[in-house]
């Protein structure tokens, strides 16, 4: 599950409490709608009056602001505002009446054999999205003559291919996590080019394809601040049978 910062957490509780509905706040103070203008990192997100148009297209408020009986205010968001701008996942649960905020796990476990991601375009990326995990076993194949992840936020950690056995980096200016796992094969080694440029990782695997024993469990590591393409290949997980 993502950390919340201290303060973030305090806005959504607010919020939650603020989702209670207006009667609930009304017995001992007032509550206006929007009464405030919204900041958000330096960026007005709405405006003092403005509401929060909702994804059905029905407005709701962007905030609301209690005074209590002694004059004293207190504004809360909606927690599916905060959701939306610090790309935290919140749900309803009908059944219990509760609030969700936040993953329930980092990573999304894919069956061996399930799993396939077509690399055919150097302009258009085969994957952008969260953060995703694929555990292979016993065998994948890495095919294609070049696999090339783009990665254009460097605080971000993200592995392309990694292994469970403890041999683990970051990508970045220092790291090639192709050698990683190619030193593994030393037949390969030769037949190998891996390179940083222009913020790029190239690997050209040995005759367009490469075989991996995963004595251990090979991840696959894609986040939403990588961009992966390809040309003429694939990665895909063969079932474990």
């Amino acid at each position: 599950m993502k950390r919340i910062p201290t303060f973030v957490a305090g806005m959504l509780t607010a919020a939650v409490i603020g989702g209670l509905g207006v009667g609930a706040l009304a017995a001992s103070g007032a509550v206006t709608f929007n009464a405030s203008n919204l900041m958000f990192n330096g960026t007005q997100i709405s405006a003092k009056g403005e509401g929060y148009t909702l994804d059905n297209g029905c407005q709701a408020p962007a905030s609301i602001t209690y005074t209590d009986e002694k004059g004293g205010g207190t504004t809360y968001l909606p927690v599916r505002r905060i959701s939306e701008l610090l790309d935290v996942e919140t749900g309803w649960d009908g059944a219990t009446g509760s609030v969700t905020v936040g993953k329930t796990a980092d990573t999304t476990a894919v069956p061996a054999g399930n799993s396939e991601l077509n690399v055919s375009d150097y302009q258009t990326p085969a994957f952008v999205g969260d953060i995703y995990t694929s555990y292979v076993n016993p065998q994948a194949s890495f095919d294609g003559e070049k696999i090339v992840v783009n990665e254009y936020d460097a605080k971000y950690d993200a592995g392309m291919i990694t292994s469970k056995s403890g041999k683990y980096s970051n990508m970045g200016t220092n790291y090639l996590l192709s050698d990683m796992i190619f030193t593994e094969f030393p037949q390969f080694k030769d037949e190998l080019i891996s390179e940083i440029k222009n913020g790029y990782i190239s690997c050209i695997s040995y005759n367009g394809s490469v075989y991996i024993d995963a004595v251990n469990a090979i991840q696959f590591f894609r986040s939403k601040d990588i961009e992966i393409y390809g040309s003429g290949g694939y990665f895909y997980e063969v079932p474990n049978n």
